[in-house]
């Protein structure tokens, strides 16, 4: 397999990349490259053998259809995030890994009372993550570049603060970077989530692992 999206600003330097490739080597697979965070350039050239790709970030979908499209490798979508999706995912994997079928579906639950405001492929990991171990619904506000397809009917891309503000409205908890705390709702519980796409390193010694089990 080879992880695509696996930039700086949305792994940082937490050992979130290690904890990626422990997973999957965990879950039977070899890891070819990983792009593009501690792969050499030889490394990168034999992407092709793959049987699947792994996209952990929405930087990693145009890596993912280059590389269906001239190998015929086929991708999932998902960050292995809490030990019910990280089983998910690994089905998933495995499963297109056989049929050669793409896999860029995420599963919702109708009643939202979570939102979490991020990059799109990992907050829909991460919403997903807590809809299958705390069955509370999650609706994600994406707020940087993510393809509509992977969204699902109740998520919403978010450019500006009165687009989070509208959509936060009814929310029982919130989680985000710190510097969304001040547009988000008084009456909502607010986890900080720090991001170095978001806050760069201000906030660079708090941002969570979430890839646990396979830290290195």
């Amino acid at each position: 397999a080879n992880i695509l999206g696996l930039t700086p600003l949305d792994f940082t330097v937490n050992g979130c990349d290690r904890s990626i490739e422990g997973f999957l080597e965990h879950s039977g697979f070899e890891v070819i490259s990983k792009w593009a965070m501690g792969s050499t350039l030889e490394e990168l050239t034999k992407a092709g053998r793959a049987h699947v790709n792994l996209v952990v970030s929405s930087t990693g979908l145009g890596a993912a259809k280059a590389l269906n499209e001239m190998f015929g490798t086929p991708y999932v979508v998902g960050t292995p995030i809490g030990r019910a999706y990280q089983k998910q995912l690994k089905e998933a994997m495995l499963r297109a890994a056989v049929t050669g079928h793409t896999d860029q579906k995420f599963s919702e639950l109708a009643k939202d009372e979570i939102a979490v405001i991020g990059e799109g492929i990992t907050s829909l990991s991460l919403a997903q993550a807590i809809e299958l171990e705390y069955g509370k619904g999650v609706k994600v506000l994406c707020a940087t570049e993510c393809p509509k397809e992977l969204l699902r009917a109740k998520d919403s891309l978010v450019s500006d603060e009165e687009d989070v503000i509208k959509a936060l409205q009814g929310m029982k908890m919130v989680i985000a970077d710190p510097l969304y705390r001040p547009i988000c709702p008084k009456d909502a519980k607010f986890i900080p989530l720090p991001a170095e796409s978001f806050s760069g390193r201000i906030y660079r010694k708090e941002i969570p692992n979430l890839i646990t089990g396979f830290e290195r």
